[in-house]
């Protein structure tokens, strides 16, 4: 009963974390986060909230990773990630909603602002870790097709984060004409965020988790 309250508790967290993380970093005004930029650039020509677009992200990553597994993939495990991804899209536009009335800051504040959502980002990376439970269908696609096409997971990771931003960037230019939602702030955050993870990753704290979590 411990490991499993830990195990979701710990997964809670991680999406709490990532999705204040997420929220504030946009409402920053520099852009969103690598992961963010295709939803977000959506709901400037669609009446779709960003937690509404990162759902319907998470769903397309969702057949992705089924593709990706073939034969492997345990529909009865990953089905879990389904109500896991409505959770998560209902925190982003909660967060979204909660941090609205925070008046716009100075540039510097706009950048400290972007740099704290990101560190908020990366801790609910490394609690989603710990936690030993199910992952978001974007983070099990990244590590899935790592080990189908034998990439390394930081060169992968890199890959589908920038794919998503120059998906993000055509979005824009086609329905928009132009570019909306990424800017310098999304490249602090595709720098900042694994430097972040692995700042975290050492607390030791996490390996005590992950060492309980695993126990069967």
């Amino acid at each position: 009963m411990k490991q499993f309250v830990s195990r979701w508790g710990c997964l809670f967290i991680g999406m709490s974390s990532v999705a204040f993380g997420i929220a504030m970093t946009t409402r920053a005004g520099l852009g969103t986060t690598p992961l963010s930029s295709s939803p977000y650039t959506v709901t400037f020509f669609t009446p779709l909230t960003l937690g509404a677009a990162s759902i319907g992200l998470n769903v397309f990553f969702f057949a992705l990773l089924w593709a990706v597994m073939g034969k492997r993939f345990q529909f009865t495990r990953n089905l879990l990630q389904v109500p896991i991804v409505l959770l998560f899209g209902f925190l982003i536009d909660f967060f979204m909603w909660a941090l609205a009335a925070v008046p716009p800051g100075p540039y510097a504040a706009k950048i400290a602002q972007n740099l704290l959502g990101n560190a908020f980002l990366a801790l609910g990376v490394v609690f989603q870790g710990a936690s030993c439970a199910v992952t978001l269908p974007g983070d099990g696609f990244v590590i899935e097709a790592s080990k189908r096409f034998g990439i390394s997971l930081g060169r992968m990771k890199a890959i589908f984060d920038w794919s998503l931003v120059a998906i993000a960037c055509v979005l824009g230019l086609i329905f928009l004409g132009r570019i909306e939602g990424v800017r310098e702030g999304t490249v602090i955050s595709a720098l900042t965020t694994g430097i972040f993870v692995r700042l975290w990753a050492k607390c030791p704290v996490f390996s005590k988790l992950v060492k309980f979590n695993r126990l069967k």
